[in-house]
């Protein structure tokens, strides 16, 4: 994957549909090795696998409606007419992609591939690095974006995890990890999207223990899972963004944990990580 030319104007390089300016140009140079992209990019390890092929898409000829949409008809509508989101975050979201014949600049049910659509804006904060705001309002249910990274099994996520925690200047964690049940199983299906090196906009916006956005996993074209950002409130403009990095950590390792400044009334005081990405030291 080749580097994209980026500026303070749009550290994007032009790739997304809106320019993503950047606060503190003087941050360019601590991302150099940072590749900005606009989609998961599998491992070997998940490329190999059967689960990584395209999807059947919809034979839609017009809109897709929740009554003929093979998409839609599969789990039930995801948006409404305006395109937030109205289903439960405890079923899978499927979105009409690049396999559906459909309309898919004006389907409904594409919200998550259309990409990036609000003017966000990556700033500098006084104590958590940087962070990401909006410079419009926002719904409650709108799109905010996907969290874009390499996709990675447990093996590599646990190499790179001591990789990170025996290196002290790599201060941030940005491995998210996506636990589901298939087919009604009792046994969690995982893959983690790490945006340490790949990733978009999403990298830079902060944990909250009272976050202004959701995650669900949202997939299209294929099976690969999609971290999609939504917001869970009315979100105003100039307001920091945030999003839970998952569920407190487990005490007995917290001295290994960072800090949480997210200054809420029920802040635990320390970022949640995956601790099952930590070896045993028995």
């Amino acid at each position: 994957m080749e580097k994209i030319l980026r500026n303070e104007n749009d550290i994007s390089g032009g790739i997304e549909n809106v320019a993503v300016p950047l606060e503190d140009k003087e941050y360019l140079k601590n991302c150099s090795d940072f590749v900005y992209s606009l989609q998961n990019i599998p491992s070997l390890e998940f490329q190999e696998k059967s689960w990584a092929e395209e999807l059947q898409g919809c034979e839609c000829e017009a809109e897709c409606n929740r009554d003929t949409c093979s998409c839609v008809k599969q789990w039930g509508a995801n948006y409404n007419s305006d395109r937030l989101l109205i289903a439960s975050s405890d079923r899978p979201i499927l979105e009409c992609g690049k396999t559906c014949s459909c309309s898919s600049g004006n389907c409904q049910n594409k919200v998550v591939g259309r990409g990036v659509r609000l003017k966000l804006q990556v700033f500098k904060t006084p104590d958590k690095g940087m962070g990401v705001k909006c410079l419009e309002s926002i719904k409650k249910g709108s799109f905010v974006s996907e969290y874009v990274g390499e996709v990675i099994g447990v093996k590599e996520a646990k190499t790179r995890t001591k990789f990170m925690a025996e290196r002290p200047s790599y201060c941030c964690n940005y491995i998210l990890g996506v636990r589901e049940k298939v087919n009604g199983s009792d046994v969690d299906t995982v893959s983690f999207v790490d945006a340490m090196y790949v990733g978009n906009v999403s990298r830079f916006i902060n944990h909250s223990c009272e976050p202004n956005l959701k995650m669900v996993v949202v997939r299209h074209t294929n099976l690969i899972p999609k971290i999609a950002l939504y917001a869970s409130r009315t979100i105003n403009e100039g307001e920091e963004l945030s999003f839970s990095y998952g569920p407190s950590c487990n005490k007995a390792i917290l001295g290994s944990t960072r800090s949480c400044f997210c200054k809420t009334d029920s802040c635990s005081g320390y970022l949640p990580f995956d601790d099952s990405l930590i070896e045993s030291s028995d």
